[in-house]
């Protein structure tokens, strides 16, 4: 009787402990906690055995918006994000638990790994200006971009004169009457890179 009482009370007292146990978080190999990697979409990957698991992701810019949330059910140690974590920089929340249904939730989980997308995408350099017939920049080509944002502000009043994009490494500008400041930012597929600055002199 009294054995009967000690199964009864692990099966009915007991079972948020055990299921508790079940759905503590699990420790993660790849990303390593506090590490940077340049991935945008790292394959995630911990030890355990071949069964199912849950995995919750939240990518946020660092102190600011969610890029990416992610609350999927895997089979297997393993789990490659569908979608980027970061277009540039993100602090990403990261947790692995068995497939059940009183996992802890990541709301308070503190970041577990931090995404630098942007290095593998390095600023232009050697950023030049003509003011010789029509106004225009030119810059050595970054390596891996595959096009460039290019910006020119008014050095008056900080107003956004003129926005395009360009798969050369030079770009027209508009005439001004004051200096405008002149920003070349490289894109690696869905990479954003560092804008690299200039200041095209007066043209009219």
């Amino acid at each position: 009787m009294i054995r009967y009482l000690a199964v009864f009370g692990m099966l009915v007292g007991g079972a948020p402990l055990v299921a508790h146990g079940e759905c503590a978080p699990i420790e993660v190999s790849y990303p390593v906690r506090g590490s940077t990697v340049s991935d945008a979409r790292p394959e995630v990957r911990w030890a355990g055995s071949p069964k199912s698991y849950r995995i919750q992701i939240e990518s946020r810019v660092p102190e600011g918006s969610v890029i990416e949330r992610v609350d999927a059910r895997v089979s297997g140690t393993h789990f490659l994000p569908p979608r980027p974590l970061a277009t540039r920089r993100a602090a990403v929340k990261l947790l692995v638990t068995d497939d059940c249904p009183d996992a802890p939730s990541i709301a308070p989980q503190a970041a577990w790994f931090y995404i630098d997308a942007g290095a593998p995408c390095p600023s232009p350099q050697g950023l030049s200006f003509s003011t010789a017939g029509s106004p225009s920049v030119g810059w050595s080509r970054a390596e891996q971009a595959t096009r460039y944002e290019v910006e020119a502000y008014s050095s008056a009043d900080g107003r956004l004169i003129e926005r395009k994009e360009t798969t050369l490494t030079q770009a027209e500008l508009p005439r001004a009457a004051t200096a405008l400041l002149v920003s070349v930012r490289p894109r690696c597929g869905q990479v954003v890179g560092e804008a690299a600055f200039g200041i095209l002199p007066p043209s009219r």
